[in-house]
């Protein structure tokens, strides 16, 4: 017998840092971001904890989710 896994995550979602970087992304609803390539699969390599990516995606995730009509994340970067 063979299985096959299948994970919904949601849309894409593409997010810009602070340094410009674009990003391209998915929420999953219980592992949270999930760095991807641009062809949709995840990155074998998740950005490491001092990327930008992930402070974007908190305050993102922390100010609602919010997306324009191109599907990029709109946040406001708090300073440290």
């Amino acid at each position: 017998m063979k299985l096959i896994h299948v994970s919904y995550a949601g849309p894409f979602h593409k997010i810009i840092d602070v340094n410009g970087k674009e990003w391209l992304f998915e929420m999953h609803n219980y592992f949270g971001p999930i760095a991807l390539r641009k062809d949709g699969e995840p990155r074998a390599v998740q950005p490491s904890f001092k990327s930008q990516f992930w402070e974007c995606v908190t305050c993102w995730a922390q100010q609602g989710e919010n997306v324009d009509e191109n599907n990029y994340c709109k946040y406001t970067h708090h300073k440290a």
